[in-house]
């Protein structure tokens, strides 16, 4: 918004047609645009700051919680699901790392789960003298199917996940937060803004995070609480984290609610060319650490950097600006385009 205030002074300057005052106004942006480079590269002290990350048990969530904590030096507290009693990203945090982190179970939608957490988190704080200055809401689920064909418990357990249980999360460290004048980071994706069919659901409850991050971000400003809520899109990275993999189960859910939409032999037939595309396209992935520099330098600024962007972008400019494209067509063509996009059978 300075920014925005600064160019609209210039402007008038240049409609007042005054030379001087042009020159004055010139120079005044440069500065700003200078201070502005140099604030955003200039990085804290890490030393006795901790960082609380979701969804630990494989993918984003895994990799930033390695390289917090054997390449940035951080406490990390990690919040692993633990699905269907898995515990190999377990297993492997605790002997991957040099005893500056701390596992915890996690379940995102469970209240009591969330207060154990932060129990446990302010024990090891107190235990390491050291200050909570990051929460990273990574913990995620994604069903590849129409709206429609989704049961409304499927439906709201995404929501659970990405939506609710990211903010009750961040609402529970909020206090220590304010103390530390830490941050907040949240994951979303590039269809947040680029609703897709067949992502309908997952769109819905990450675009209902962003408005939700840049709602709290507003709110915390006008108490005068300085903790910076960013928004973090990691780019694509679907066959090297399991976020959309396990899609042949979720059909299977699927095909029972099928049966009372419609009669229509065309309507089922859509749905079992999808079920053939979707269930076997993402296989589970090798447990590793993601081979993604883009990544960990964006992951390095928001947590480290005296004034953080609002939102960072782990991608290309290329696909940067195809997304900003699509967002700025007409409507329908708009619609052609992302539907052609998902390569959805015919």
């Amino acid at each position: 918004m300075a920014l925005l205030e600064y160019v609209k002074q210039i402007r008038s300057l240049f409609d007042n047609s005054n030379p001087y005052c042009i020159s004055v106004g010139c120079v005044s942006l440069l500065g700003y645009l200078i201070w502005r480079n140099r604030s955003h590269t200039s990085r804290m002290d890490l030393t006795k700051k901790a960082i609380f990350i979701s969804g630990c048990d494989s993918g984003f969530g895994y990799s930033l919680a390695l390289h917090c904590a054997n390449n940035l030096g951080l406490l990390v507290i990690a919040g692993c699901y633990v699905p269907g009693g898995d515990e190999s990203g377990w297993k492997s945090l605790e002997s991957s790392t040099k005893g500056n982190l701390k596992l915890v179970h996690l379940d995102v939608t469970k209240s009591r789960s969330i207060e154990e957490a932060v129990k446990a988190t302010k024990a090891f704080l107190h235990s390491q003298e050291a200050r909570l200055w990051c929460v990273v809401n990574n913990a995620a689920v994604l069903v590849f199917g129409q709206a429609e064909w989704q049961p409304m418990d499927m439906i709201r357990h995404q929501f659970e996940v990405n939506t609710f249980g990211a903010f009750a999360l961040a609402k529970a460290f909020l206090p220590m937060l304010r103390e530390s004048e830490g941050r907040i980071i949240n994951m979303i994706s590039y269809c947040t803004d680029c609703p897709m069919p067949t992502l309908t659901v997952y769109t819905a409850s990450k675009a209902a995070l962003k408005s939700l991050s840049i709602g709290l971000r507003e709110e915390l400003i006008t108490i005068g609480a300085k903790v910076d809520v960013i928004l973090f899109n990691p780019g694509d990275h679907p066959f090297e984290t399991p976020l959309c993999s396990g899609q042949g189960a979720n059909y299977e859910v699927m095909e029972k609610e099928v049966e009372h939409i419609s009669d229509s032999r065309l309507f089922k037939d859509h749905f079992l060319r999808c079920r053939e595309k979707f269930a076997g396209l993402f296989p589970k992935p090798e447990l590793k650490p993601l081979d993604n520099v883009g990544l960990y330098h964006s992951f390095e600024a928001m947590i480290s950097s005296r004034h953080p962007d609002f939102e960072y972008v782990n991608s290309d400019l290329i696909t940067q600006g195809f997304f900003g494209l699509i967002k700025k067509l007409p409507t329908h063509w708009a619609d052609k385009m992302r539907i052609s996009m998902m390569k959805l059978p015919k």
